[in-house]
């Protein structure tokens, strides 16, 4: 629930603002990275709600975006999505575990500018959904089943990815 609140938060924002300062490319591809996280927990029998919840999220703000014409493409974009097919051949090649754990690696890549830059400049990063997402993956960190990568890798990975956004806000 507090993962569609911080998306939810991130689109009404972008819709708003016109997805200033956010591009189609990057949404585009966190999103295509949370589908294969998704699909490949949910074949590993692991609990693919909260990396479906964020490829949602991601699906609408790309769409948002789309209409406001937010088109950008950076030397990261690039890697990431070199990323993103990587996924896709693990997947292909050595199935649905090799690639959740690809794609989970491939969205903490992903990451990381907006890692350096909220620790650059805190007030830039949006405490309130970040803070949801952190929550979100806690919570789901600590209500899986089983101590298996296909119940905690992705929640464990998200939330120290949250807590690498929302402390630098705390701490400013």
């Amino acid at each position: 629930m507090c993962g569609a609140v911080a998306y939810t938060i991130l689109a009404l924002d972008a819709a708003r603002r016109s997805g200033e300062g956010i591009s189609i490319s990057t949404f585009g591809i966190w999103a295509m990275i949370a589908w294969i996280t998704a699909i490949t927990t949910n074949q590993e029998r692991g609990n693919p709600y909260v990396p479906a919840l964020y490829a949602t999220g991601a699906t609408t703000v790309t769409i948002i975006l789309v209409f406001h014409g937010r088109w950008g493409w950076t030397s990261f974009d690039s890697i990431v999505f070199v990323l993103v097919v990587v996924c896709l051949g693990v997947w292909s090649f050595l199935g649905s575990r090799p690639a959740l754990i690809m794609s989970v690696l491939a969205a903490t890549i992903a990451s990381l500018p907006y890692i350096l830059m909220t620790w650059k400049d805190p007030l830039l990063s949006p405490i309130v959904p970040n803070s949801l997402f952190l929550a979100t993956n806690v919570l789901s960190f600590f209500a899986a089943k089983r101590w298996t990568v296909e119940d905690r890798l992705y929640a464990g990975a998200s939330a120290l990815q949250c807590i690498a956004l929302v402390v630098p806000r705390l701490i400013s």
